[in-house]
């Protein structure tokens, strides 16, 4: 036993040097991997995507009932008759 009431003996030290050695690996593989997600440019700059067709006449008007109901969950007259109500809303013609 030394000064500080230690055993020369004692492995702790070994034990904190060997967890401090895993932290080390583990912090490795961290960098490693964040340095493999960063070189497949996932940061990278973004493409604009090109806008879809205009399709609106194709959806009001030319869309049997059945097409419609699957396309917007209800029925075109009951569609028309929604548009009709909010279409004198404040917020569109603000």
């Amino acid at each position: 036993m030394d000064a500080f009431g230690a055993n020369d003996d004692d492995s702790s030290d070994e034990a904190d040097s060997d967890s401090s050695l895993d932290e080390e690996d583990l912090n490795t593989d961290l960098m490693f991997y964040l340095q493999a997600v960063h070189s497949q440019r996932y940061f990278g700059p973004c493409r604009r995507l090109a806008l879809a067709p205009d399709n609106s006449d194709w959806l009001m008007n030319r869309l049997d009932d059945q097409a419609f109901k699957q396309e917007f969950r209800m029925s075109h007259s009951s569609f028309i008759k929604l548009v009709e109500r909010i279409s004198s809303d404040t917020y569109k013609n603000s």
